[in-house]
């Protein structure tokens, strides 16, 4: 689940003349491709350097962030965000700053209001007082030497508990798989423990505490970190080592069959949208429903559809060759050629050429073009439980859980469950359409049935097994 959010980077900022006061919080919404970005710019007057200023991406709980530059004259400021190539311009006025936010020569309407954004109502987020236990935890996967840096909550008192690994979807993640002020991971770790379960969650390799490179690293690697994480918890007295499971979300469906089909200390899993289909046909599908909804010319979207397929083709068999980057460029230039005026979103050619290039050729997506989810499956031979929203337009339900319950099946496994519900979306939020725009606008983080079907089928397991 790829998150439509910009990279937050270090900046640090200098001012100059001015004659109106920028001081003060400053905040607003970006909206792109439908989905609102809130941004937050803290602007101070130091009276010897001039205005500094931190920058708050609240969606991605990143805050007090230095910029790169600012300068303000008359009733005129401009920010710059040099790393990643984006800067803000505005216009003072009364209690606004109305301008545009620039990024990749991509501008984006902007309006500044002095003071805290509104908060959106997430009312399933969890709020003191805790009935349980909660634990900062470190441990190591010492093949990659990366940190990764989690929470602990488990219910109080002495004993033994049930375990469960929280698995996030593609993406930099955080602990609590945050989401346009959602926290999703917070809220099942929060339902589980309450109902007897210890449950780690953690920061991805190179997010938020967690050390490692983010940017080099593939499924195979977050397999990896999921792996240690398991040994983590063996490696406790408060666990129940024969009560150990993992819930995988999107990618992290894939991920938890990888771990499972290998590490016979997995009791069971919990594919929450996980795939069954292999990568690339997951990426075209995603593409596939993504131009749909632009509602253009359906010859386009044909004509578009095959040349995604061409390309990711090309990609499997990529050798980095100049032949292969000569192909990859033309290629690329002809997409550009066909694509909807809508889509392009005031992008040039050779940004649209270089972005989709750094993504393409990036360690994660060529390995996940090239992911079987059935091999992995076929090899499980835990308790499985496959779920997911009959409107999810990332990971079609249907047929993903079709294909889900077919490999265990061929593998010989007759432990699972699978179960589609009506009206929920990627994020298992109760929906209208299901497309990606709409995450933001609800407040629900996760429907509760699905929470304690989630609870209840783990408790059954437990008990099965001992």
């Amino acid at each position: 689940m790829k998150k439509i959010l910009f990279t937050l980077i270090h900046i640090f900022i200098v001012s100059y003349a001015y004659t109106q006061s920028f001081e003060g919080k400053w905040s607003g919404n970006l909206n792109i491709m439908g989905q609102e970005l809130p941004i937050v710019f803290n602007i101070s007057n130091d009276n010897n350097s001039g205005y500094i200023t931190k920058m708050d991406s609240p969606a991605q709980n990143a805050f007090g962030i230095a910029t790169d530059r600012t300068t303000a004259k008359n009733n005129k400021i401009e920010i710059l965000i040099n790393n990643i190539g984006a800067f803000f311009q505005g216009t003072l006025s009364s209690d606004s700053i109305v301008g545009t936010f620039n990024q990749n020569g991509i501008p984006f309407p902007l309006t500044l209001k002095h003071g805290e954004l509104q908060n959106r109502l997430r009312p399933q987020t969890p709020t003191t007082p805790f009935n349980y236990e909660i634990e900062e935890i470190t441990f190591t996967n010492n093949k990659s030497t990366a940190t990764l840096s989690g929470t602990i909550t488990k219910p109080k008192g002495n004993g033994k508990f049930p375990a469960v690994v929280l698995v996030a979807g593609s993406g930099p993640n955080d602990r609590d798989e945050t989401i346009f002020e959602h926290k999703p991971f917070w809220v099942i770790a929060d339902h589980l423990t309450r109902n007897g379960f210890m449950v780690l969650r953690y920061d991805k390799r190179g997010v938020a505490k967690s050390t490692g490179s983010y940017a080099n690293a593939t499924t195979l690697d977050f397999a990896e970190d999921v792996s240690q994480a398991i040994e983590y918890l063996k490696s406790r007295s408060d666990v129940d080592k024969s009560a150990i499971g993992i819930i995988g979300h999107s990618e992290g469906g894939v991920i938890a069959p990888m771990v499972a089909s290998e590490c016979g200390d997995v009791s069971f899993i919990i594919l929450m949208a996980g795939m069954g289909t292999k990568g690339i046909e997951l990426i075209l599908e995603q593409n596939e429903i993504a131009m749909k909804n632009l509602n253009e010319d359906p010859k386009v979207t044909a004509y578009i559809m095959e040349k995604n397929k061409q390309l990711v083709s090309m990609l499997s068999s990529w050798t980095g060759s100049n032949d292969d980057n000569e192909a990859l460029n033309l290629m690329l230039d002809d997409i550009w050629n066909n694509t909807p005026l809508s889509a392009k979103q005031g992008v040039s050619k050779k940004q649209f050429i270089d972005s989709n290039k750094s993504v393409l050729l990036s360690p994660w997506y060529r390995y996940f073009l090239n992911i079987d989810p059935r091999k992995y499956l076929e090899k499980t031979k835990c308790a499985v439980l496959a779920i997911n929203g009959d409107k999810d337009t990332q990971v079609l339900a249907e047929k993903n859980l079709s294909i889900i319950e077919a490999s265990l099946l061929k593998g010989g496994n007759n432990k699972f469950k699978i179960k589609t519900y009506p009206n929920l979306n990627h994020l298992f939020q109760k929906c209208e359409t299901g497309y990606v725009d709409e995450y933001i606008k609800i407040e629900e983080t996760i429907d509760t049935q699905v929470l304690t079907d989630i609870t209840n089928w783990i408790l059954n397991q437990v008990s099965l097994n001992q």
